[in-house]
């Protein structure tokens, strides 16, 4: 996936060092930079220049940074204001943690939201989620990811507190069978 970007063998030790044991990091890695599009290469170059590694640091101190810089890079690509940020954060929670596998048409649908504005948020986190062609449901590419979301200590500003957003989605539910 890497081979089009001319990435030198410094750039994948780099990658390599920072994964440690943890084969998501890289694969996360290699995800969040060829999805960049024009970006690819400045995202490449930041990720590598990090000086943070699995060696020096709690087991998933570097994952949790590079979710952290993926969603942070995601929010201000994208230009939201704080209510859109917050639409953007209910369609991430809720496909994550709404019970059941859902598709785009799914959420736009439970959540009231245009299904352009679901299908662009789903797309801009490409690099965690993916849509599979056969159900059309949206899935996580690694467990790792629940688990930063959904830890306060972990995901810090991007924390979703599950009780909360089932709190949010049991109203959304109600109001939709009244």
């Amino acid at each position: 996936e890497l081979s089009t970007m001319n990435i030198t063998t410094d750039q994948v030790e780099s990658i390599a060092n920072k994964a440690g044991k943890l084969f998501i990091y890289a694969a996360t890695v290699v995800w969040y930079v060829t999805g960049g599009g024009s970006f690819g290469k400045k995202r490449l170059n930041e990720i590598v220049s990090k000086d943070y590694t699995p060696e020096d640091t709690k087991e998933t101190e570097s994952l949790d940074k590079l979710y952290n810089d993926i969603l942070a890079n995601v929010l201000s690509q994208t230009n939201l204001r704080a209510q859109e940020c917050e639409l953007w954060l209910k369609i991430l929670y809720t496909s994550l943690f709404v019970g059941m596998r859902v598709s785009c048409s799914m959420l736009s649908e439970l959540l009231g939201i245009d299904l352009e504005i679901v299908e662009g948020t789903i797309s801009s986190l490409q690099s965690v989620l993916y849509i599979d062609k056969r159900d059309q449901a949206i899935y996580t590419f690694h467990a790792s990811f629940l688990d930063y979301i959904s830890s306060q200590i972990r995901a810090q500003k991007f924390h979703c507190d599950i009780a909360e957003h089932h709190t949010y989605l049991t109203n959304v539910c109600l109001d939709l069978m009244d």
